[in-house]
């Protein structure tokens, strides 16, 4: 069950999935140092449930994760927020130069070998969190049309249900959401929510 490292508002969330409790705490303090807000999980499915939730600005993956593995989550991730979400693995027992070369040409931005290196770590994830940086649109930018249709498709609204909500046709409804991607910079509907959710463009459901 993931659970929030830090109750602060904090702007940047990291979320960690590791299976060795021992592992997943020391990555958790080490991004609690850099300001983050951590949420961290023991398997594959709890983490790409946690970044659904959390929108996060990082994510840790061990690469022996139960469940869905690091590289089936990455890709997954991949596919979804494209390359504007940082990835990192860390490997207790893959850490040839072949692991890490396998990591990278699947999407990943970064590979740790454990025991980790703290201030390599913290220095490398310092600078993916930079990456991350500030939100892609303003909020000013979305008009209030742009809002009210982001803000359901937050919510989990469909497209259809969007129009009959609004009183708009669905050729209009679909207009908006295109221009909502462009702003966005995002190129799915999930990746637009993702977006939203994590630099608070509306307000989550």
């Amino acid at each position: 069950m993931a659970r929030a490292r830090s109750e602060q508002a904090i702007r940047a969330t990291a979320v960690v999935a590791d299976a060795h409790e021992g592992s997943r705490r020391e990555l958790a303090q080490l991004l609690c140092s850099l300001g983050c807000a951590v949420v961290d999980v023991a398997d594959g499915h709890a983490a790409i449930a946690a970044v659904r939730h959390a929108a996060p600005a990082l994510v840790v993956l061990d690469v022996g994760l139960p469940g869905l593995s690091a590289y089936e989550i990455c890709r997954e991730l991949r596919e979804t927020h494209g390359q504007r979400l940082p990835i990192a693995f860390v490997s207790e027992h893959r850490c040839e130069p072949a692991d890490e070369v396998a990591a990278l040409l699947l999407g990943a931005d970064e590979y740790f070998a454990k025991p980790i290196r703290t201030d390599l770590f913290s220095a490398r994830a310092r600078r993916l969190l930079a990456r991350a940086g500030p939100p892609a649109v303003a909020p000013s930018t979305l008009t209030p049309r742009e809002r009210e249709v982001l803000s359901l498709l937050v919510s989990g609204v469909a497209p259809s249900k969007i129009a009959a909500q609004l009183c708009i046709t669905e050729k209009t409804t679909s207009t908006h959401i295109e221009h909502i991607l462009a702003k966005l910079g995002a190129h799915s509907r999930a990746q637009a929510v993702a977006f939203a959710v994590r630099d608070h463009l509306v307000e989550a459901p």
